[in-house]
């Protein structure tokens, strides 16, 4: 795709360098040819993916992507979208999305910038999360659940204390509020519920989010994933069902830290905290991480703790040192070699480096979607003397209409 020139209604751009890659398209930064008046070019990203047939479900995706990313992106903490251009010749969509080029929060954690003893790692949580808390409720507000937060889905714009996190990635936001599809998005970052192991088979999509923000949490306070599942087949996750502190004495999160965190990543969905509460809370935490123990409390002698727990047990024990090292046998055999550099450099250990949740084409029915083809009126474009807004319906503006020298390109821009 690089050095391909793309007509839009804005004018031509000219793909750039690859920015990133996915299951379903890749990026490109891109360049307005023409300068701006000030003699500067406007630089975007643009996602590149393949035309599917009109009426399919994968086209119903698409569309159900761009106008879910839409109805949120004027937020800034959520990725800008400008528009979209289809060149139906060469079957290809292409979406015009504002640029940032400090990379994403995954990369971050994998510099362990938010890690114990990095300059600022708690007014660095604090902020980053904070933001990508805000993006989230705003979302929610609008009646959007992302169902894929994870870190690679927050890009970072800008360094230290001012770094700005942006949303991005909404092609399995729905806007359903319970689903019954279970196991979308990226595997360490599903819920209990999702996973259909101890939740029913409808669950709430506005607690699905809830919980995989525990795990990006946990991700940035310690650079390890809790648990490969969050299912009673994995050890970690079952350990942390009966004695919660073994995870947090591995992974050295700090008391306060952990009383949230038991709030957000809780199997019982009712008590579940809200995005709302979790962003008050959050800015009380004086500190998210402490010192890690080496050694496990000593098992009482009536096999009960003081809080009424099931005591520490040798299976435990063998738990809490694998997380220490960032091994966990049920993890190990299900690592893909393809992802082992996921958290890398000893500094963000993945105890499973799945690959992405590959999406199937009957998705769209399991949402509830309809393929559509709307015309997305610009914003702020003049047509026929008045101002069209947002995500309307109408006729084709003259920006927009077909041009006769190159019939098999359509435009739409918002």
């Amino acid at each position: 795709m690089e050095g391909r020139i793309i007509k839009t209604p804005l004018g031509r751009i000219l793909l750039g360098r690859l920015l990133g890659q996915g299951s379903f398209g890749v990026v490109h930064e891109a360049t307005m040819l023409k300068p701006d008046k000030y003699g500067h070019r406007q630089r975007y990203a643009v996602k590149c993916m393949s035309q599917f047939p009109a009426g399919s479900s994968m086209a119903a995706l698409q569309d159900e992507e761009m106008y879910l990313h839409h109805m949120v992106s004027e937020h800034p903490n959520v990725v800008d979208i400008h528009g979209t251009v289809v060149d139906a010749r060469e079957h290809l969509v292409f979406i015009v999305l504002e640029l940032c080029t400090g990379g994403t929060l995954h990369e971050r954690i994998c510099d362990g910038v938010f890690l114990r003893g990095s300059d600022g790692a708690d007014e660095k949580i604090k902020s980053v999360f904070g933001q990508l808390l805000d993006a989230v409720e705003h979302c929610h507000l609008k009646g959007v659940y992302h169902r894929d937060l994870k870190p690679g889905n927050v890009l970072i714009e800008g360094e230290g204390r001012a770094a700005q996190a942006l949303l991005t990635d909404f092609g399995m936001a729905s806007m359903q509020k319970r689903g019954t599809s279970l196991r979308y998005g990226t595997r360490q970052f599903w819920s209990p519920e999702c996973q259909g192991d101890l939740g029913p088979t409808r669950y709430s999509l506005q607690t699905n989010d809830i919980w995989s923000l525990g795990i990006i949490l946990v991700l940035m306070i310690t650079g390890r994933f809790p648990w490969s599942l969050a299912s009673p087949s994995d050890r970690c996750f079952e350990a942390y069902q009966r004695v919660p502190e073994t995870i947090r004495m591995a992974l050295g999160i700090s008391p306060e830290a952990w009383e949230l965190l038991q709030k957000v990543l809780c199997v019982n969905v009712t008590d579940r905290i809200t995005v709302k509460a979790l962003r008050e809370e959050l800015d009380k935490i004086g500190t998210f991480s402490v010192e890690m123990k080496g050694d496990m409390p000593a098992e009482e002698e009536d096999e009960t703790n003081v809080e009424g727990q099931t005591a520490v047990s040798s299976s435990d024990q063998d738990v809490f040192s694998s997380l220490i090292l960032g091994v966990s046998e049920s993890a190990s055999a299900s690592v893909d070699p393809t992802m082992a550099e996921e958290y890398k450099q000893g500094r963000a250990v993945s105890l499973s480096s799945p690959p992405e949740v590959s999406k199937s084409v009957s998705r769209s029915r399991q949402m509830g979607c309809t393929a559509r083809r709307l015309l997305y009126i610009p914003r702020l474009l003049k047509t026929k003397g008045r101002r069209v807004l947002g995500m309307e319906s109408g006729p084709v503006p003259p920006a927009m209409a077909r041009s006769p020298a190159r019939p098999q390109f359509i435009a739409s821009f918002y």
